[in-house]
């Protein structure tokens, strides 16, 4: 599937209907004559949420990468948000304003195209506790969008596996290593020297995942000593992430 120019999502103000217009100028231009326009795919038609009464209605819709999903403010209240943190698809309804300051009228509308699979959990940052699901999909046929960003490392944590003896203390044979990701990625972790000059001692690759990861990591017979390991991830595009680093003893 082609990529598609993100050319900024409807501002606020905007009717909704309008906002659909300009949604679908945008991305048939993007596409070119005679294909298939994101948001229009065949059979599967764009979402529309309203917002109003205290909740996002429906709360929960299922697009293709490609997809806009369009959000009308049809009130009886109006002071709500349309925002989302998730590095992938980051968009926010109201940038730059508090939320005292956020406020909409009748037929206003925001709409924003989605570009990665996955499941996102967006709020109203008036009212943090109204929150609302996009499910993004990958179109039958279609070849999947490589990621344009690195992905990003958090959460890291990092155990000994249980000790079974129980007389003599273990020695550091493996560690069990707690993480998060933005995004599929190739991870390696490298046991550097804290010495003077530093040196990559071990590395071992393996794979993560989006979302929690939980690895072991065999260190074979290292040396006793105080070492740093420090982890990495890197996408299918090439994109690596910031490094973690974490102090590291050999018992």
């Amino acid at each position: 599937m082609e990529r598609i120019r993100r050319q900024g999502s409807a501002r606020p103000g905007m009717g909704w209907r309008r906002a659909l217009s300009l949604a679908a100028a945008v991305t048939a231009a993007a596409w070119g004559a005679g294909s298939q326009p994101a948001g229009a795919h065949a059979g599967h038609p764009p979402a529309v949420v309203n917002i109003g009464g205290g909740a996002f209605s429906p709360a929960s819709v299922t697009v293709y990468i490609g997809d806009y999903v369009f959000w009308s403010w049809t009130g009886p209240d109006y002071d709500h948000s349309v925002t989302l943190t998730d590095p992938n698809e980051a968009f926010d309804s109201d940038p730059g304003k508090s939320p005292s300051q956020v406020t909409h009228g009748p037929g206003d509308g925001y709409a924003h195209l989605f570009t990665h699979p996955g499941t996102y959990t967006y709020f109203d940052k008036v009212h943090p506790s109204i929150t609302g699901t996009v499910s993004v999909q990958t179109l039958p046929g279609s070849t999947p969008l490589a990621p344009a960003a690195p992905p990003v490392i958090s959460g890291v944590r990092m155990q000994r596996p249980p000790c079974r003896r129980k007389r003599r203390r273990c020695p550091t044979r493996a560690i069990l290593l707690s993480y998060r990701l933005t995004q599929d990625a190739t991870m390696r972790a490298d046991v550097d020297t804290t010495g003077t000059p530093a040196g990559t001692v071990m590395s071992i690759d393996f794979l993560g995942r989006r979302g929690a990861n939980r690895q072991r990591v065999s260190l074979g017979r290292l040396a006793r000593g105080r070492f740093q390991l420090i982890l990495f991830a890197t996408n299918s595009s090439g994109y690596t992430s910031a490094p973690k680093r974490l102090p590291l003893r050999i018992q």
